[in-house]
């Protein structure tokens, strides 16, 4: 049982040796990539969230606009419904 626990540390040092020499192995330019890389996700991800931001707010407005218009014209929304290709209120 001592013989496997010494094999299987002495293993486990052999490819802590190999990860370190790997991490050691790469370049400047290789580090540069992968950072440019992750700036360019991280990016594109902030603009994500600004754009679906923009899209709820703009929905919200949309709505909004749309309740008062109904209320306004004095437009029952159990009869009537929005066509937003024609613009108009049409009948259910």
């Amino acid at each position: 049982m001592e013989n496997m626990k010494e094999a299987v540390e002495k293993e486990i040092a052999e490819v802590e040796g190999e990860v370190k020499k790997v991490a050691q192995e790469l370049s400047a330019e290789e580090k540069l990539i992968f950072r440019e890389l992750e700036t360019t996700y991280l990016k594109a991800q902030l603009d994500l969230n600004k754009a679906a931001e923009i899209l709820k707010d703009s929905q919200k407005k949309y709505t909004e606009e749309l309740d008062a218009a109904f209320k306004r014209h004095v437009i029952n929304p159990a009869e009537h419904m929005w066509d937003a290709v024609k613009l108009m209120f049409v009948k259910r």
